[in-house]
Parts: C-alpha cells; sequence; structure tokens
C-alpha cells in the first residue's frame, strides 16, 4: 500500500511539473481502490500530455506562421518602394512606364492587404478554423504578377526570373493567396542562393 501512494504522489508531482515520461508506471492492473485511484493519476497524466503536445505544436506553427507573414510582408514592401523610386527617379515622365509601374505599385499594395488579412487568421489556426479558399484564375497570369513583385529583389542581385508556360493552358483551382506564399517563398530563395547574373 505504501509503495502504491508513493508511486501515486511521484506521479503527480512530475505531472504537476510537465514530465510525463514515466506514466506507465501508474498503468497497474484493476484491483481495490487504491490500484483505481493511481491508474485515474495514469489516465489524468495521459490527457494532460496530449493537451500539452498538441498546444505546443499549435505554438510552433504560430509563431512559423507569424514569421512567414513577416518575411512574406517585406516583398510588397520593397517592390513598392523600388517601382516608386524608379518613377521618381525620371520614370514618371515616360507614360508608357509610368502607368505599367503604378499598375505594379497598385497589385503590391493589394498583396499587403491579403498579407494583412492573413494575420487575422492566427485566431483561426489556434482554433483549428484555417480555411482554404479554392478560387480558378490562370497559372500565366498569376505566376508573371509573382515575379513582378520578386524584380526589385531579383534586380539586386543581378538575378533574372522568368516564367514560361505552353500556350493555351486551362485555368487551375486553388487556394490563390496560400499557393503564392509558397512559392514566394521558394523564388526568394532561388533569388537569394543564386549566383550575380543567374
Amino acid at each position: 500500500m505504501t509503495r502504491r501512494l508513493a508511486l501515486g504522489r511521484t506521479l503527480l508531482r512530475q505531472i504537476r511539473h510537465s514530465r510525463f515520461e514515466n506514466l506507465e508506471d501508474a498503468h497497474l492492473p484493476r484491483g481495490d481502490e487504491l490500484n483505481d485511484m493511481v491508474r485515474q493519476v495514469f489516465r489524468t497524466g495521459q490527457v494532460l500530455e496530449r493537451e500539452m503536445t498538441e498546444l505546443r505544436r499549435m505554438e510552433d506553427y504560430r509563431r512559423d506562421f507569424i514569421g512567414n507573414v513577416s518575411h512574406e510582408l517585406k516583398t510588397p514592401i520593397f517592390a513598392i518602394r523600388g517601382f516608386a523610386e524608379t518613377l521618381e527617379g525620371g520614370a514618371l515622365e515616360d507614360p508608357e512606364v509610368n502607368r505599367k509601374f503604378v499598375d505594379k505599385i497598385l497589385r503590391n499594395a493589394d498583396r499587403l492587404d491579403h498579407l494583412v488579412r492573413d494575420l487575422g487568421e492566427i485566431a483561426r489556426i489556434e482554433q483549428g478554423e484555417l480555411r482554404m479558399r479554392p478560387v480558378q484564375f490562370s497559372i500565366g497570369e498569376w505566376a508573371q504578377e509573382i515575379v513582378e513583385s520578386l524584380e526589385p529583389i531579383a534586380s539586386l542581385k543581378n538575378v533574372l526570373v522568368t516564367t514560361s508556360f505552353s500556350a493555351g493552358l486551362p485555368d487551375i483551382v486553388g487556394d490563390r493567396e496560400h499557393l503564392r506564399q509558397v512559392i514566394v517563398n521558394l523564388i526568394e530563395n532561388a533569388i537569394k542562393y543564386n549566383n550575380e547574373g543567374g
């Protein structure tokens, strides 16, 4: 009886300190009331261990998400600044160039708006309610917008980013913004680790 009471006390102390490595010691066979109490400690420890593991997983996901969104915010800000500085540096006088650059600035401003909305998804992620929003879109136009938004970063490294698609591709269906986040991260890394002139 003393051994089982000591086991129960030890396990409760470990659970209080979020240590679950010796839980199996409390997996006693059904028997008298004392065995049943120690079994309840075991089952309580199991539930707490699962919940703490899930909380840690969600916290890691939240930290990664915030890091990714912060990283993503830099791209359109950098692009808007680059296009605006080019306009200020003389391209404003060229009607063909200024219209094109204003369009790019507006697209990047829209991208900032999407990213700000993404920040609101953190609460939905934590509640397990993150949903994909599939839409139909042209992959060629989508990819070209991404490449244009990354031009200022690529030009700093003297790296050329291009797209190549077969003519007449059908539209695709997917979560345009989440797919964009993935592709932007991949291309930014490709630019960052490329050789100058690549």
